[in-house]
């Protein structure tokens, strides 16, 4: 009660400050500890000086490491936008769609008129035409991925045809929703977003396009972002070119190189499409040996912190706010994953008793 008292009396001071003005009042054998003890469940202090628990780094998951049926089995999918775009006498916003592989990090995109489920579900459409139905699809957990998810399930279910029917069934598209206001979750397309700014600003320049143009610039870029090299780059000419994501589309690492030319050795079966499998195995032992080990080399060990517990009080961080406006709310759940760190549970508002998903990152622990 002592040390409660003076912090509080001196401004909510830190630990030397607490600790000098108890000793010229008492002496306390092991004050710092009993001093940090006591600061550490102030509420006013937690709420302006806590910080947000960071758990160790992931593995990666395993659509990550493994080999797809197909190139783009595996999708992760987001949004980017507006651009200006000139039609006729008018100006008007377009938004990019973009899908990449989250295996060999290709990349395709797609124009978006409308940011509503009947434009996604149309986009998603024409990728699926192009290249192939996906397994699995990552997204963020936004009303236009949400609906149209909702429809697709929905539109198979209605389908008359049973041949269409059982064509749709057999795609199984499983739909995973990354949690709200959690954008790391979806780093490997954000990164993917950020190249793709990079390069359109570099390229439009300001310039007010027309539809077809800016159609156009959209797959040049979609073509420069599948060159990108995945492995080194080696300054020896005699070492192998880098593994890029055209290999795995085109068999090349450019679009504007043409097809590689083989001779009839024993290497490579004089059938064309066995010369095919030859090469694309060529190309995931080459990324089963050189880019894989290239992403375990990323990884970052971090100290593990004490996990949330249900019923703890947090402190919700809202970077649009002050910080002394951050709501408080209550963990009800959580969500252990691998190696069982926290990284998701869900919560409730104290002022109106909203449930919503949260990341961990964007709360800051606090004690009641």
């Amino acid at each position: 009660m002592l040390i409660q008292e003076i912090h509080a009396d001196r401004g909510h001071s830190g630990i030397e400050d607490t600790m000098a003005a108890v000793r010229s009042r008492a002496w306390i054998i092991d004050l710092r500890m009993l001093v940090r003890r006591t600061l550490s469940k102030c509420i006013p202090c937690r709420r302006q000086i806590g910080t947000p628990p960071k758990q160790p780094f992931g593995w990666l998951p395993k659509v990550r490491v493994q080999r797809p049926v197909h190139v783009f089995a595996h999708t992760g999918l987001d949004f980017f936008g507006p651009f200006l775009v000139s039609v006729r006498r008018s100006v008007v916003k377009r938004w990019i769609c973009l899908f990449t592989c989250l295996t060999v990090r290709a990349v395709h995109r797609e124009v978006y008129h409308n940011l509503d489920a009947d434009s996604f579900l149309a986009a998603f459409r024409r990728f699926m035409s192009r290249r192939g139905a996906p397994a699995v699809c990552v997204s963020d957990n936004g009303t236009n991925f949400v609906a149209g998810d909702r429809i697709l399930r929905e539109g198979i279910k209605q389908l008359n045809n049973s041949d269409v029917k059982e064509f749709m069934a057999a795609k199984n598209i499983e739909w995973h929703f990354n949690p709200p206001n959690a954008s790391n979750f979806g780093g490997s397309w954000e990164r993917l977003i950020g190249c793709a700014k990079r390069a359109l600003s570099t390229i439009l320049k300001g310039q007010s396009l027309t539809e077809e143009v800016f159609h156009t610039v959209v797959v040049e870029v979609e073509g420069l972002l599948n060159g990108r090299p995945l492995t080194h780059v080696s300054s020896d000419s005699r070492d192998a070119e880098p593994l890029t994501p055209n290999h795995f589309l085109l068999g090349r690492p450019y679009a504007s190189l043409p097809p590689c030319l083989y001779d009839d050795s024993k290497s490579i079966s004089r059938k064309r499409w066995e010369a095919a499998q030859v090469l694309v195995n060529r190309f995931w032992r080459r990324w089963l040996r050189e880019y894989l080990p290239f992403l375990a080399s990323l990884y970052k060990c971090r100290k593990p912190e004490e996990n949330l517990r249900e019923g703890d009080v947090v402190l919700i961080v809202d970077v649009n706010n002050p910080r002394g406006t951050w709501p408080i709310g209550t963990v009800t759940k959580v969500y252990p994953g691998l190696g069982c760190y926290c990284r998701c549970f869900i919560l409730t508002f104290h002022f109106d008793a909203v449930t919503l998903s949260h990341p961990v990152g964007c709360d800051a622990r606090s004690t009641a």
